[in-house]
């Protein structure tokens, strides 16, 4: 048939090949008003166990390189890292605010003092509403 056996099997699995099996054995039937397809290109052959084992070294390696580059990234994002960490002064505790503080920002642009309660009304309001 110019197909290798796994391909038989193959056919034989999807009910594209007659076959009769007799004691546990399978014979494919063939008929001679069909037929053959003698230059049929096998698309399921064997492929060599030395060109796979070559193709998942490749891998491998390709893999390694990759890990080890990312390492040496991440060491390197690691050191500017510390070296920011060490420029950051610490951080003074919060003061409480001052009494001058407290009464600047509770004037408007003018200068007017807003009273209690209410917020300071923005110079686009007053633009637009008066």
């Amino acid at each position: 048939m110019g197909i290798s056996p796994e391909a038989v099997r193959n056919r034989l699995s999807r009910g594209t090949l007659d076959s009769v099996k007799e004691d546990g054995t399978v014979y494919v039937l063939l008929y001679a008003d069909r037929p053959q397809y003698i230059d049929d290109t096998p698309t399921d052959t064997a492929v060599e166990s030395n060109v796979i084992i070559s193709a998942k070294d490749e891998t491998i390696r390709a893999l390694e390189e990759q890990l080890e580059s990312e390492r040496a990234a991440s060491a390197e994002l690691r050191r500017i890292v510390a070296g920011l960490v060490q420029r950051v002064p610490e951080l003074e505790p919060a003061r409480e605010p001052r009494q001058s503080d407290v009464g600047a920002s509770e004037r408007t642009e003018e200068g007017d003092a807003t009273p209690k309660g209410e917020k300071p009304v923005s110079g686009w309001r007053k633009l637009f509403f008066g």
